[in-house]
């Protein structure tokens, strides 16, 4: 049986897409149109298959291994950002309750729709501590989530700037 180029090509591609719905498949389950973090997890999976082709031996270019270093300095980036709560904020919070003490908030329901947040600390705090402590959290948040949004920029800066580099 004979065969052309196109029928082998034909063939390959149509294996070659298959396997790839299969790999995005994972992806494409948990995404919901209504949450920021799942254009954030398109956008990584996608840098982690683009570098890891061209970690493989099938990337022609001679320029491989340092244009798979520059996507992986976009995709830590880019994961480092996408939880702006865990990785800015959480360290916050634990600096604080080292320094002021221990907070543990609950809420109590007020009626069917409102509840309000109390705040527990392991130690009392005066007045005018409360303030500065309240003072301090707002200062020392605010620069976290500062510092995300410019990570967050210089990750998509430098994708904007490299990704016309990035083919093979």
């Amino acid at each position: 049986m004979k065969h052309n180029i196109k029928t082998v090509m034909a063939k390959s591609n149509i294996f070659y897409r298959i396997k790839n719905v299969f790999r995005w498949l994972p992806i494409i389950w948990r995404d919901r149109q209504f949450d920021h973090h799942f254009i954030h997890e398109i956008y990584i999976k996608k840098l982690e298959f683009t570098r890891d082709f061209f970690l493989s031996d099938d990337a022609m270019t001679e320029s491989a291994r340092e244009t798979a270093k520059e996507i992986d300095e976009v995709i830590q980036l880019m994961k480092k950002t996408r939880d702006p709560y865990q990785n800015y904020e959480v360290p916050v919070i634990e600096y604080m309750e080292k320094k002021w003490g221990k907070i543990r908030k609950t809420l109590k329901k007020i009626d069917k729709e409102n509840f309000e947040k109390i705040i527990h600390q392991e130690y009392n705090l005066s007045d005018s501590e409360q303030e500065r402590y309240n003072n301090e959290y707002r200062e020392r948040i605010t620069r976290a989530q500062e510092k995300c949004i410019a990570e967050r920029i210089e990750a998509y800066t430098l994708l904007a700037k490299r990704i016309d580099r990035w083919w093979d």
